[in-house]
């Protein structure tokens, strides 16, 4: 079972409103490749022993694979929109390896380019990462991308803001070896030589905890995040 993607979430309430009620705090842990049969058979006791709802009605994204799914979540936009229809997918031009950018002209009369997909290029639709800072931030939020398999690192290893900074605050993943291997957000994160992923599915927990515990430094600060 591999922690692909980590979500906290921060829920605010009006300010005008509720200035004095606490912002609440919602986790939202993504257990890549799990069937949920394993839950209703309780075979999942921790997992069972967080949840507070259970919705077991929830959709995902066609094709239902980790790529489309966790750039739906972070865009909230579908496949047709969000310009990551799969784990691979083909695109009528020539490309830069594992990536969306082209290197030529597109040309529906040639046969298509298979790319990996695993590149922030390949985004059409805004991040959540990116929407916040968009709109200036006037929340203050601060949020962070924690991820246990290095291509999604990659893919939201975005800069559209400022062409330097990641669009999160605060990323962590395997460093890819084949994108953006020198990236200062992989460098201390431990891999499995096997898989590449990150080395187990604790130290993925021990960073979330980590971070939520003494906070990432954002703008100046030192805060815990809003958003991982």
């Amino acid at each position: 079972m591999r922690i692909a993607l980590a979500l906290l979430l921060a829920l605010f309430a009006a300010a005008t409103a509720h200035a004095a009620t606490p912002r609440p705090l919602v986790y939202v842990l993504v257990l890549d490749g799990t069937d949920g049969d394993r839950y209703d058979q309780g075979t999942l006791p921790n997992v069972r022993a967080l949840g507070g709802t259970y919705f077991k009605e929830s959709r995902a994204s066609i094709v239902a694979e980790t790529n489309p799914n966790h750039v739906s979540m972070a865009t909230g936009a579908y496949i047709d929109k969000s310009g990551v229809a799969g784990n691979a997918f083909a695109i009528y031009q020539p490309l830069k390896a594992n990536s969306c950018e082209g290197t030529g002209a597109a040309d529906e009369a040639k046969p298509p380019t298979e790319t990996s997909g695993e590149g922030a290029s390949c985004l059409l639709a805004e991040t959540v990462f990116q929407a916040v800072k968009r709109q200036g931030n006037p929340d203050g939020l601060v949020t962070a991308g924690v991820f246990g398999k290095p291509k999604l690192g990659s893919i939201f290893a975005g800069r559209e803001l400022d062409g330097k900074n990641p669009d999160a605050d605060h990323l962590w993943a395997p460093c890819s070896s084949s994108l953006q291997g020198d990236e200062d957000y992989c460098k201390n994160v431990q891999t499995n030589p096997g898989t590449g992923y990150a080395v187990d599915d604790k130290t993925v927990m021990d960073e979330i905890v980590r971070i939520t515990r003494q906070g990432v430094k954002a703008d100046g600060r030192t805060k815990r995040p809003d958003l991982v």
